[in-house]
C-alpha cells in the first residue's frame, strides 16, 4: 500500500521525470525510428521525382517538332509534359512536408495529419495522367507509386504508434504541462497580494484623510452664522410644507373645474395657465406670487363659485372641506401670513448670506466637501481594484485547486505513487 509523501512542486516535477524516465526514453526512440524512416522514403521519392524531371525537361528543351518526328509519333510531347507535370506536382508536395525536429504527441500527429492531403494530390494527379503517360517512363511512375504506397503504410503506423504506445507518455507530457501551468499559477499569486495590500493600504489612508475632513466639517457646520442659515432653511421648510399641504388639495377641483366644468363661470386664457401652474408646480407656484397671492386668489374666487353652481362635482365631505380652505385663505388670509413670514425669513438669510464671514466659511465648507467627494471616488476605485484582485485571485486558486488534484491523480495512476503538493498559498 503506497504512502503519501508531501513534497514542493519542484521536488515532483524531478522525481516524476525520474520514474517515467526510461518509458519516455523509449518512446521517443521509437518515434524517431518512424521520423527517420519516413524520411528516408520521402528522400527516395524525391530523388525519383528529380531523375523524372531531369529526363523530361532535356526532352522538352528539344523542342515539340523534333519530339514529334520520332519514332514514337506526335503525341509523346505530350506524354513527356505531362510526366514533367506530375513530377513537379509530385516534388512540391513531398517538399512541403516538415519533418519534425523533436518527437512529442502533437509533433508525431501533425505529421499523420499533413501527408494525407499531399499523397491523394499526388494520387489522383497519377491517375489522371497514367493513361496518357503509359507505356513510357515506367521507372518513374512504379518508384512514384510504390514511395506513395510505403508512405501511407508509414502514416498508419504512426497514427497507430501515437494511439497505443505513446498515449501513455502523452499522459506524462500533460502532466509535465500542468506541473508548469501549476508553477506559472503559483509565480503569479505574489505579485498580486503585492499590489492587493498596497491598495488596502493606501484605502485605509483614504478613510483617514475623509474622517479628517469630515471632523473638519462638523466644526465648520457649529460656527454661529451656518447654525443659523441652517436654522432658518429649517423654519422656512416648515412653512413651504404647510402651505403646500393646503394647496395640494385643489389639485383634483382644479383638473375637474379645467377640463370637466359645465355652466361654471368662463375661464381666461391668463386663469387658465394659473390653474396649470398650480396644479403641475403647486408649491413653486406659490412662492413666486407677489404678497397677497393675487393669482391664487382669482383662482380660488373663480373654483369657489363652479363649487357653488355645481359645476365643479367633488364628494360632499370633500367639497366642504374644499370651500372651508377657500374661505379661510380668501377672509382670513391664512396663507398671508405664511407667505410674510417666509418672505422675512428669506430675507433675514439673505442679509446673513451677503455676509463676508458667512461667504468665508461657505467657501471652506465647498472646499472640504470637494476634497471629501475626491477622496471618496479614489477610495472606491481602489476598492473596486481590490475586488478585482480579489476575483481574479480566487480564480487562479480554483485553477490551482483543480489542476493540483489533476496532477497528484495523472501521478498516482502513472507511477502508483501518492504524493501531496506542499503550497504556501495566501487564501484569505
Amino acid at each position: 500500500m503506497s504512502t503519501q509523501v508531501n513534497m514542493k512542486l519542484k521536488e515532483i516535477r524531478e522525481q516524476f521525470k525520474q520514474d517515467t524516465r526510461d518509458e519516455v526514453q523509449e518512446a521517443k526512440v521509437q518515434g524517431e525510428k518512424l521520423i527517420k524512416t519516413l524520411e528516408k522514403q520521402i528522400l527516395n521519392l524525391q530523388q525519383t521525382c528529380k531523375a523524372l524531371l531531369k529526363d523530361t525537361e532535356s526532352q522538352i528543351a528539344k523542342g515539340q517538332e523534333q519530339l514529334s518526328k520520332t519514332r514514337k509519333g506526335g503525341d509523346y510531347w505530350r506524354t513527356v509534359k505531362l510526366a514533367n507535370e506530375l513530377g513537379k506536382i509530385t516534388l512540391e508536395g513531398i517538399e512541403s512536408l516538415e519533418l519534425p525536429e523533436k518527437v512529442s504527441y502533437e509533433t508525431l500527429r501533425n505529421l499523420a495529419n499533413s501527408i494525407p492531403p499531399v499523397l491523394t494530390t499526388v494520387i489522383k494527379t497519377k491517375s489522371a495522367y497514367d493513361p496518357y503517360i503509359t507505356p513510357y517512363f515506367i521507372r518513374a511512375r512504379r518508384g512514384i507509386g510504390a514511395s506513395i504506397g510505403k508512405l501511407q503504410d508509414y502514416v498508419k503506423e504512426i497514427g497507430k504508434f501515437t494511439s497505443s504506445t505513446y498515449r501513455r507518455v502523452r499522459h506524462i507530457e500533460k502532466t509535465l504541462e500542468g506541473i508548469n501551468r501549476l508553477e506559472t499559477l503559483f509565480e503569479s499569486l505574489p505579485p498580486i497580494e503585492t499590489v492587493q495590500a498596497q491598495e488596502k493600504t493606501q484605502v485605509e489612508e483614504l478613510t483617514r484623510r475623509i474622517r479628517e475632513q469630515e471632523e473638519e466639517l462638523t466644526k465648520l457646520n457649529k460656527e454661529e452664522l451656518i447654525v443659523l442659515t441652517s436654522t432658518l432653511d429649517q423654519e422656512i421648510r416648515s412653512l413651504e410644507l404647510k402651505a403646500f399641504k393646503k394647496l395640494r388639495l385643489f389639485r383634483d377641483p382644479l383638473k375637474k373645474m379645467l377640463y370637466r366644468s359645465k355652466g361654471g363661470p368662463g375661464l381666461s386664457v391668463e386663469l387658465k395657465e394659473i390653474a396649470k401652474g398650480y396644479m403641475e408646480h403647486t408649491l413653486e407656484n406659490f412662492l413666486a406670487e407677489e404678497l397677497g397671492h393675487p393669482d391664487l386668489s382669482k383662482l380660488l374666487h373663480t373654483l369657489k363659485i363652479s363649487l357653488e353652481r355645481e359645476a365643479v362635482s367633488l364628494k360632499k365631505r370633500k367639497e366642504e372641506r374644499i370651500m372651508k380652505i377657500i374661505e379661510d385663505i380668501l377672509n382670513k388670509d391664512i396663507l398671508h401670513k405664511i407667505q410674510e413670514d417666509i418672505i422675512k425669513l428669506q430675507t433675514e438669510k439673505q442679509k446673513i448670506i451677503n455676509n463676508e464671514q458667512y461667504r468665508a466659511l461657505k467657501s471652506q465648507e465647498n472646499a472640504i466637501q470637494v476634497q471629501i467627494q475626491e477622496l471618496g471616488d479614489t477610495r472606491v476605485k481602489r476598492e473596486m481594484n481590490i475586488e478585482s484582485m480579489d476575483k481574479e485571485k480566487g480564480k487562479k486558486l480554483q485553477q490551482i485547486e483543480r489542476l493540483t488534484q489533476q496532477i497528484t491523480q495523472n501521478i498516482h495512476t502513472l507511477t502508483g505513487k501518492l504524493v501531496s503538493i506542499v503550497m504556501n498559498v495566501n487564501t484569505s
